[in-house]
């Protein structure tokens, strides 16, 4: 076993969330994060992406700033007031 596979075998699986207008975006993201095992669910759309926000439990929330109807400001202020941690 190499140190980088200790190293990523002492990394916990994480829960990734990502919602960017641009579905080449999350494509992206989700290719690079599923490498090491992690779980990343993506949404090309503002509502849906805001919904998933606050039912799901991620460990990190990837938000594109600009999109139609949502903007990415407004998808962390609601998230912030849900209280989601």
């Amino acid at each position: 076993m190499t140190k980088d596979d200790a190293q990523r075998d002492n990394l916990a699986t994480q829960r990734i969330l990502v919602i960017d207008d641009e579905p080449i975006i999350g494509t992206g993201i989700r290719r690079v994060f599923t490498r090491d095992e992690h779980t990343v669910d993506t949404f090309d759309d503002s509502q849906s992406g805001l919904q998933a926000a606050l039912v799901g439990q991620y460990d990190v929330i990837f938000v594109d700033w600009m999109m139609p109807g949502i903007d990415g400001f407004e998808i962390l202020r609601r998230i912030k007031a849900a209280g989601v941690p």
